[in-house]
């Protein structure tokens, strides 16, 4: 114990320190901050750090995915708003909402009397403490839990999972959707707004419509229903805004964009040889049918992507 007490006492003695030879102060703390220095100033020189793919991705708003606490609206996302992410909706009422893109999972929430279109969900949809509702939907997986009164039009891949729900009705989905050109180039500089007002025969209408064009050479571009308020008529249809308010209180309007030489003139006569008596607004030249389609499309995404 003396030799362990003697060799601790003799390693702090500040003779013995004062002591060491002239070459080991080199290797004291004098020297440390200078090394320290050296190293700081070589870290400084170094290259960024690598950005990866991760690193680069565009940053998203989680309300950009959602539909939360809505009332008497028409509303829904356009393609390419969800590319293939979950989608949620909840706490909405009365309102008509359209998903018209790809999913991976979509959840429905304590909706009520909700009229609902969903486009193809790679996973599960789940609805949940929902009343009053119709839907179309086309998943892998259908689920439902609490939920009561529900019309559901359903192509899935599996049984659906209904649990404490009631007054479940099912159909096959079976919509018919027509070949629309779409955002790809048009092959003439004339296009024809043609719309149709609400009423007992309105889709039936429209289809008819497009196999009189088909049939004549033209071509559908797109397609849109859509609610509108008074406002957005004398918006929309301008100089003819003031025969067509009432129409618009009795329901949704669909539009349709044909194109090709000489279509204007095409479906003016077909209105008046096949639609007589049916309200419809129809361009009345072709110097003023892009103009027609541009308000009336324009006004339609504004809706859909609120």
């Amino acid at each position: 114990m003396g030799c362990f007490f003697s060799k601790k006492s003799r390693r702090k003695s500040p003779n013995k320190d004062s002591a060491l030879p002239t070459g080991d102060e080199s290797a004291t703390g004098n020297d440390l901050p200078e090394t320290n220095n050296t190293a700081l100033g070589s870290n400084s020189n170094q290259e960024a750090p690598k950005q990866y793919s991760w690193d680069k991705r565009e940053k998203v708003d989680p309300k950009d995915f959602m539909l939360t606490g809505l009332k008497n609206e028409t509303v829904g996302r356009l393609p390419g708003k969800l590319n293939g992410q979950q989608f949620v909706i909840q706490d909405c009422e009365n309102c008509n909402i359209y998903v018209f893109d790809h999913s991976a999972t979509i959840t429905i929430d304590d909706c009520v009397n909700c009229r609902i279109m969903l486009g193809p969900v790679k996973g599960s949809v789940f609805f949940r403490d929902c009343k009053d509702i119709k839907c179309v939907v086309a998943c892998q997986q259908f689920r439902t839990r609490d939920c009561k009164k529900m019309d559901v039009f359903l192509c899935c891949a599996t049984q659906p999972i209904i649990e404490s729900s009631t007054g479940m009705k099912f159909g096959c989905c079976r919509s018919i959707v027509p070949i629309t050109k779409g955002g790809r180039r048009t092959e003439s500089e004339e296009s024809c707004l043609f719309v149709f007002f609400s009423g007992d025969y309105t889709t039936a209408n429209a289809r008819k419509l497009i196999d009189e064009v088909t049939t004549k050479g033209f071509v559908l571009i797109q397609t849109k229903e859509v609610s509108m308020r008074p406002e957005d008529v004398n918006r929309v249809f301008q100089n003819n805004a003031e025969s067509l308010t009432e129409w618009i209180t009795k329901g949704p309007v669909v539009a349709l964009e044909l194109n090709g030489d000489g279509v204007v003139e095409a479906c003016r006569s077909i209105a008046n040889e096949v639609f007589n008596g049916t309200k419809v607004f129809v361009s009345e030249s072709k110097h003023t049918s892009s103009r027609d389609v541009d308000n009336f499309f324009n006004f339609a995404d504004m809706q859909m992507g609120l």
